[in-house]
């Protein structure tokens, strides 16, 4: 029964804790500056709350804009017992967000002071750091993947649309599918080629995409194009079946390795340029041979038989009549 009683206690306690933390009101205020700490009017503000779940749930509950002073403001906001907010804020494909903060005290102001990355158009800023490009085969396909890691090390949005990056696909691949890129990046397929207009973010970045190609010779050759100033790509097959072949030049530089993905035993080749590289020769070999090219020899040797079969007929007959 004591141990009841102080459980029921405890409970009421803690109610009337977040009861409490539930009534404070408090505002949250600041001012929107671009990277150069111009002031920036017509921002669009937003007021997040942040449940810290499994996975964290977040969700807007207010929306404003900055004014001919750069400030914004949130009054009276209600603190909610158990919950993070953080302030967002973005204009013309800018943003930026603020780290997370609990409800201030009763009648207090947050002061919570954003900057907005400025956006650059400078290409010497985006780095081509590495390419992985893998090889598996489909039911009657080969299947390529490319992934392609990009660098934005500057403090700025790149805005690149204008100068765009193509890349040339081999004319037989089909089913050509782009899977990730930059946020705010916009692309185009073409028959044998895809265009890249990259708008990217400071830090890492990727670009993937996938193809399939036909499998039904005992070879395929792939010219694959090397974006400026890669370092580096990483050719990887499966470790039994098809194999691939790279042609390097000068003094480029294979690795070999063997990896294990989810118990998987793949073969990686990297190849290391030394110099700046347009394009890359890839053999991929050892494709299964189709039913129909299995075939083929037995119905050859078929009708050779049939063939002489018929003649040794056709002789016997005639001996016979001439008898």
């Amino acid at each position: 029964m004591k141990h009841f009683l102080i459980i029921l206690l405890l409970s009421f306690f803690f109610n009337f804790i977040a009861l409490a933390e539930n009534d404070k009101l408090f505002d949250i205020s600041g001012i929107i500056r671009d990277g150069k700490g111009h002031i920036v009017t017509d921002a669009k503000v937003n007021l997040l709350l942040i449940e810290m779940a499994s996975p964290p749930k977040i969700a807007t509950t207010s929306e404003t804009k900055s004014d001919q002073e750069g400030a914004y403001v949130f009054k009276n906001r209600q603190a909610v017992a158990g919950f993070f907010y953080r302030i967002s804020a973005e204009k013309d494909g800018r943003e930026t967000v603020s780290s997370p903060f609990r409800a201030a005290k009763q009648g207090n102001t947050i002061t919570i002071d954003l900057r907005l990355p400025d956006i650059s158009t400078d290409q010497k800023e985006l780095v081509f750091d590495k390419e992985l490009l893998v090889f598996d085969l489909g039911n009657d396909y080969l299947r390529v993947t490319n992934v392609y890691h990009l660098l934005n090390r500057s403090n700025a949005i790149l805005n690149l649309k204008q100068s765009p990056y193509k890349i040339h696909l081999p004319r037989e691949a089909k089913n050509v599918v782009v899977l990730k890129q930059p946020e705010g990046s916009d692309y185009e397929i073409g028959t044998d080629f895809i265009v890249f207009r990259l708008h990217i973010k400071p830090g890492p970045q990727q670009i993937l995409f996938s193809y399939h190609l036909p499998s039904d010779s005992s070879y395929q050759m792939v010219d694959h194009d090397i974006l400026p100033g890669m370092a580096e790509v990483e050719v990887i097959t499966p470790a039994t079946g098809i194999s691939a072949d790279l042609f390097p030049q000068g003094s480029d530089q294979i690795i070999e390795r063997k990896k294990t993905f989810d118990k998987e035993s793949y073969i990686s080749k990297t190849i290391q340029f030394k110099e700046e590289r347009k394009m890359l020769r890839i053999k991929i070999s050892g494709f299964p041979t189709p039913q129909i090219q299995m075939l083929i020899p037995a119905v050859i040797i078929t009708c050779l038989l049939f063939l002489g079969l018929g003649i040794y007929i056709i002789r016997n007959a005639k001996n016979l009549n001439q008898k």
